[in-house]
Parts: structure tokens; sequence; C-alpha cells
């Protein structure tokens, strides 16, 4: 999953749709601990900020955020584990861009 996530943008942001579509039915068939480790190996964490976007604003960001609030009633070890993988994102593009200033 580390080299999927590491791939080209091009191929990886493909499946970003897909991702979020499908991480409940993948919670819910697998056990937790292969779960968890789908949920967190595919999020899509890997991104590039764009020249004077800032990091809330960014599409994966925003997308992860708008899952959270259309999924209140998602189980929280889920909910909690999709809130890290976009703090880790956040974190990383906070990263950028201070190293653009």
């Amino acid at each position: 999953m580390e080299g999927f996530r590491c791939g080209p943008a091009e191929l990886v942001d493909a499946y970003e749709e897909d991702y979020f579509a499908a991480v409940v039915d993948v919670w819910e068939r697998m056990s937790q601990g292969q779960a968890t480790r789908v949920v967190a190996g595919l999020f899509p964490g890997t991104q590039d900020l764009t020249a004077g976007e800032k990091p809330q604003e960014h599409p994966t960001a925003r997308r992860t955020a708008d899952w959270l609030a259309a999924h209140q009633d998602a189980p929280a070890a889920l909910r909690r584990l999709l809130i890290e993988e976009q703090d880790h994102l956040l974190r990383s593009l906070r990263a950028q861009q201070s190293a653009r200033r």
C-alpha cells in the first residue's frame, strides 16, 4: 500500500473518490486490524500544496472533512482513524506552506 500511495498523482488521485465511497464497507467487512491497515494505508495523504492554496483548502483535506461531516454515525474507531490521517495530511501541507515562505 505504501508503494501505491507514493505513485504518481495522476494515478493515485483517480482512486480518491473510490476510497471514500468504500471506506465504510471495508471497515464492516474486515477485522478491525485489517481494516485499520487498509483505511490508513490507502488514505490519499501524500499530496502537494499548490501555490497560494491553504492547507485546509486542499481538495483531499476538504474531501475528508466533508466525509466526516456526512458520516457522523460511522463507527468511532473509523472516524478517529480518518481524523488522524487528515491531521497527518494537514501537518504535511502546513510544512510545505512554511517551506515556501
